[in-house]
C-alpha cells in the first residue's frame, strides 16, 4: 500500500427526499507480493498460534494458494488452526484450500 491509508467513509444524506441512504467510497486493495503475503501469514500465524516444522514452505502455499488476496490468506490461517488440518507438525494447505473453496461455493449458492 501506499504511505497514504485509504479510509472507508459511511455518510447519511442531508436531504431524505432523495431516497439516498448511504453513499460510499469505494477502495481496492491490490494483491500482495510474497514477501508481504509472508509478513502477514506470519502475523496470523502468531495472532492464531499455528505451529508448524517447515514454517517457509507453509508461507509458500500460503501465498501459492492466495495469490495475495488478504481475505484468502485470513482465511487460510484460520483454519489452519483446526487439528484435522495438522498432523506430524506439518499443515495440509491443500485440503484447508479446498474446504474454503467448498464453503464459498455453498454461500454463493444459498
Amino acid at each position: 500500500m501506499d504511505n497514504n491509508v485509504p479510509l472507508l467513509t459511511a455518510s447519511r444524506s442531508a436531504d431524505q427526499k432523495d431516497g439516498l441512504l448511504f453513499a460510499f467510497e469505494r477502495v481496492m486493495i491490490s494483491s500482495l507480493d510474497q514477501e508481504k503475503t509472508g509478513a502477514l501469514t506470519s502475523y496470523y500465524m502468531k495472532t492464531f498460534g499455528i505451529k508448524t516444522v517447515h514454517e517457509d514452505d507453509f508461507k509458500k502455499e500460503i501465498f501459492h494458494l492466495s495469490q495475495g488476496n488478504p481475505r484468502i490468506i485470513q482465511q487460510l490461517c484460520s483454519l489452519a488452526r483446526d487439528a484435522k488440518y495438522q498432523r506430524e507438525g506439518l499443515v495440509n494447505t491443500k485440503l484447508m484450500d479446498l474446504d474454503r473453496r467448498i464453503s464459498e461455493a455453498l454461500h454463493d449458492q444459498v
